[in-house]
């Protein structure tokens, strides 16, 4: 199709994602990545109503596999629980074409693995793993990456970047240095025999006072497995001097609400931390010859911390955009804030509203409040679901007027 040469640089669903997309029309690119597959990745395991429509953009027979893959399992709802535990169930009833509900589990290590395998169907896509590239530099319209080794170097036309929240390659790129206030820290373990659930198959999020403007998460996997971690904002763990892997363990201790249900639950492996890369800020998604795809970019939504579905939208259209410059052979930052305006246009809504849902978190009474009000309230109780899930996109403005008229009513 091309001699110009397309990049991407982490194996993640942003970057598998790109490489789906670029290989289904026929254009070749290279993806790094540093691990060797299958590998594990810290992450709630939760693919949301975004994730999901991505899949089914794909084309039928890879959603045809979706469907048909064993290592998910479908969620039936969400429970919120609010500072004093008071819950808020919202059932996930709507389906995406009738066959998968808007809310699906499966670990990530497997699920990396089923988009790896989708990519490796299209010989365009040269996979390369076990090389991490840490260095990045230009020469005049070329873009040189080096591993960590010094002794591998790659040329590319257009680096599309799938790194994650760690930022050393940004950093090469873009010269941004972000403070604390702008991340996130999380720890998940996997438990089994958690009690408590019923086998209803619901995500639970617990908004402790201990951990405003964090959650506690409970989700469920197949097996019996329960994926359980907390997440809080990297300012507040500093600031406070947190540990946050002592907080874990003494929750689930000590916690009346929690101790009974992990009496008799057995650990199954050790607490592991991951940083997150919060959005809500509209900060720049590229430059010249580069786009930031998944967290690189910082696109994980404030509040729960989804970030996969994110991710995939903005690899679509990494890879879609990459295309164009193609086309037009143009890879110039002008030229790539088009990209950019595609990105948020999808996600601006999720995110603005997470970010100001993660400020009302902060407060305890006021997130009491909040939680009284949308307990007696299905309307608004749909309509906040929709927004986190992707399923309503209205302009921020109209939104927020709509959620303030719907608290304020009795």
């Amino acid at each position: 199709m091309s001699d110009k040469k397309i990049t991407i640089i982490g194996a993640g669903p942003a970057g598998l994602t790109a490489a789906i997309f670029l290989g289904k029309y026929g254009y070749p690119a290279t993806l790094f990545e540093k691990e060797k597959f299958p590998r594990d990745k810290i992450c709630g395991d939760c693919l949301g109503g975004f994730a999901l429509s991505v899949i089914s953009q794909i084309n039928d027979r890879f959603f045809e596999d979706f469907v048909e893959y064993e290592k998910k399992i479908a969620c039936k709802g969400v429970h919120f629980f609010g500072p004093n535990h008071q819950k808020i169930s919202i059932p996930a009833t709507n389906l995406v074409k009738n066959k998968i509900h808007e809310v699906v589990l499966s670990r990530r290590k497997d699920f990396d693995a089923f988009l790896l395998n989708e990519a490796l169907r299209y010989p365009s896509i040269d996979f390369r793993s076990g090389i991490k590239i840490n260095r990045i530099f230009r020469d005049e319209s070329i873009l040189t990456l080096i591993d960590d080794q010094n002794n591998f170097r790659h040329n590319t036309d257009l680096l599309i970047l799938a790194t994650g929240s760690i930022r050393t390659l940004c950093r090469q790129l873009t010269g941004e240095k972000l403070k604390k206030k702008h991340y996130a820290t999380g720890i998940r373990a996997y438990f089994e025999n958690v009690t408590g659930s019923n086998g209803e198959a619901y995500i639970e999020l617990h908004f402790l006072k201990d951990l405003a403007p964090g959650y506690l998460w409970i989700f469920p996997l197949s097996g019996n497995i329960f994926n359980v971690g907390l997440g809080l904002r990297s300012d507040k763990v500093s600031r406070k001097d947190i540990d946050l892997k002592k907080t874990f363990q003494y929750i689930l201790r000590e916690n009346v609400y929690f101790k009974n249900r992990f009496k008799e639950a057995r650990q199954l492996n050790e607490v592991k931390g991951f940083p997150l890369a919060l959005g809500g800020q509209s900060r720049p998604l590229s430059g010249d010859q580069f786009l930031l795809a998944g967290d690189a970019g910082h696109l994980i939504e404030p509040l729960f911390g989804e970030g996969i579905g994110h991710a995939m939208y903005s690899g679509k259209f990494a890879a879609e955009h990459a295309i164009e410059c193609i086309k037009k052979e143009d890879f110039s930052a002008s030229f790539n804030k088009a990209y950019d305006k595609k990105v948020y246009d999808k996600l601006r809504v999720t995110l603005q509203f997470s970010k100001w849902m993660n400020k009302v978190a902060q407060y305890p009474i006021l997130m009491q409040f909040l939680f009284n009000r949308v307990s007696r309230n299905d309307q608004l109780k749909n309509h906040l679901f929709g927004i986190i899930n992707g399923q309503i996109s209205k302009t921020p403005i109209n939104g927020m007027k709509l959620i303030t008229k719907l608290l304020l009513k009795r």
